[in-house]
């Protein structure tokens, strides 16, 4: 099940981010951790650089990983995604970002691809 972090808005995700969302569903539910989605469309703060704005990026949260199961999941995703993805780490998440230039805006029915009842609200 994905879990969304209360007050994250999901609504405007671009198709870009259904690879990384279905990937890291797997991969959470293999090793047994839930699967929270911490940060998705937001403004810009400061003058950070990042396509949450622009519906091409998601934070999902690792404090309940051990380090080891981050360093092997860092691993995998990066190889998995490819070129196309910045996959970076911080302390408390992995920030996840399509970098390819931007020809897909389209936005994604994320209910409809993973279904309604893979979602919850925590």
């Amino acid at each position: 099940m994905i879990k969304i972090k209360r007050d994250v808005k999901m609504h405007g995700l671009k198709t870009s981010m259904i690879k990384p969302i279905s990937f890291l569903d797997k991969i959470f539910l293999m090793i047994g951790v839930d699967f929270v989605i911490t940060d998705a469309i937001r403004p810009l703060k400061g003058n950070e650089k990042s396509l949450h704005p622009h519906g091409h990026a998601i934070d999902v949260r690792t404090r309940d990983l051990s380090h080891l199961q981050k360093a092997a999941l860092l691993v995998l995703l990066t190889k998995y995604l490819g070129n196309d993805y910045d996959v970076l780490e911080y302390e408390t998440h992995i920030h996840i970002e399509y970098q390819r230039q931007i020809d897909d805006n389209k936005p994604a029915n994320f209910i409809g691809v993973f279904g309604q009842d893979n979602f919850e609200t925590v």
